[in-house]
């Protein structure tokens, strides 16, 4: 949450160049301090704003997505090992569930090193 210790906003609303964070409610993106609702949080409503880019997400959300494409390798501390496969096996199943992306699902399924040495890089 913008303005307190230890949260984010994972998306922003952009509008004749003002950025407004928002806060998933019930469903829907909303910008907190007006109760507007910007849009459904669904993969075609998000995907819709993205691409007329009047919503952006965070670095944080733009480093998952990044991190879990195949032949992108992420660098992080100690744990690395532990979540980045984890995240790619989520993303995999969330992609045969919902039946979209085969291709993707299929390239990161047959990655043969995903981010193996990443851990040891300071």
């Amino acid at each position: 949450m913008a303005g307190s210790r230890g949260g984010t906003d994972f998306f922003w609303f952009y509008e004749n160049g003002k950025r407004l964070p928002l806060r998933l409610i019930a469903g829907d993106l909303v910008h907190p301090a007006t109760g507007m609702k910007v849009a459904p949080f669904t993969p075609a409503d998000v995907l819709e704003r993205l691409a007329n880019r009047s919503l952006i997400p965070n670095l944080l959300v733009m480093f998952l997505v990044l991190s879990i494409l195949p032949g992108v390798r992420a660098l992080g501390g100690s744990y690395q090992p532990l979540y980045y496969p984890l995240m790619r096996f989520v993303i995999c199943q969330a992609l045969e569930v919902s039946g979209v992306d085969q291709d993707l699902g299929q390239a990161l399924a047959t990655d043969d090193i995903p981010g193996a040495w990443g851990h040891r890089v300071v």
